[in-house]
């Protein structure tokens, strides 16, 4: 997934190990591997909880078959957002915004 290359390619431009990530995440170093594993079918969930821990921003775009781009009446945007720097532990909750245009 293309998506996930992409996280692992910033957390690694951020000189982050996945201990680092994995403790911002409150999981384990292995279940941070398996996550970045090429082939896996990982949930939005844990996608947005990567992108915070690494202080990134996801863009969730769904349009409909056809739709022009920009076209406000026919796409949804989800924004996430993430306070930099990421969260560790102990640290305040994360502040998600949703939403749509």
């Amino acid at each position: 997934m293309r998506l996930i290359e992409t996280l692992v390619g910033l957390r690694k431009q951020l000189g982050l190990t996945q201990s680092d990530v994995a403790e911002r995440m409150r999981r384990s170093q292995p279940a941070v591997s398996d996550f970045e594993r090429v082939g896996g079918d990982p949930r939005m969930s844990t996608i947005r909880r990567y992108a915070l821990a690494i202080g990134a921003e996801v863009f969730h775009v769904v349009k409909a078959p056809g739709a022009v781009s920009g076209t406000a009446s026919t796409s949804a945007q989800m924004v996430i957002q993430g306070v930099a720097p990421a969260p560790t532990r102990g640290a305040g909750a994360v502040e998600l915004t949703r939403s749509v245009l």
